[in-house]
């Protein structure tokens, strides 16, 4: 019965120290030309993008190793959708802050991540047919293939 009780604590400390801290990090997405704060990890977030597009985020970790689809709001109708590997590292950025109370702005220094394409990028119409295929890595562009019709 001793040997059970250890054995039990020592998973539930165990559990205790790998439980996974949620990322509050901003991440910039030159594909959407936007960036936002990534507030979720190793799951699946929905991030509204204005009136026209939303994306659908997979994490896979904080520092922007993702899959992203972009959709048309409109139509439910898909963009693109690719992977994001890891960015090297956190940029500084300025950017000026607006105190919701007195409205006085303010400039203050941002950390944000800017992952990096890799792997199938997909594009399509505004049918959300596939048009064309590009295959990255570590964000160079390895091949770019428009699809024909036939496809």
């Amino acid at each position: 019965m001793g040997k059970f009780l250890f054995l039990f604590g020592f998973v539930n400390i165990s559990m205790a120290q790998t439980n996974v801290k949620p990322c509050s990090q901003h991440i910039l997405l030159e594909e959407i030309g936007s960036d936002f704060k990534l507030e979720t990890s190793l799951d699946t977030a929905i991030i509204e993008e204005g009136e026209a597009y939303y994306i659908k985020v997979v994490v896979k970790s904080c520092k922007g190793a993702m899959y992203l689809e972009r959709y048309r709001k409109a139509s439910e109708k898909i963009v693109f959708s690719g992977y994001y590997q890891d960015a090297i590292k956190q940029d500084t950025i300025d950017v000026w802050a607006t105190d919701p109370v007195t409205l006085d702005r303010r400039l203050i220094k941002r950390g944000e991540f800017k992952p990096i394409k890799t792997g199938i990028w997909k594009y399509y119409d505004s049918h959300g047919k596939l048009m064309k295929i590009d295959e990255y890595d570590q964000g160079r562009l390895l091949s770019s293939n428009l699809v024909s019709e036939g496809n």
